[in-house]
């Protein structure tokens, strides 16, 4: 499973984790006082229903 660190504006974050397969259900910075941390709540898209993993 690829994994992207931190280094990526927030948009091309969530690109990176749609085109690595994940559907981007929420999105928010979680710390504005610091240099600000893009937290994803996303779920993986797969081919068969009902084997759904989600990832942080």
């Amino acid at each position: 499973m690829p994994f992207f660190y931190s280094g990526h504006e927030p948009d091309e974050a969530v690109a990176l984790l749609e085109a690595a397969g994940f559907r981007v259900e929420h999105r928010e910075i979680d710390d504005l006082t610091s240099r600000g941390h893009l937290a994803v709540l996303a779920v993986r898209r797969c081919a068969s229903p009902g084997s759904i993993s989600a990832a942080t």
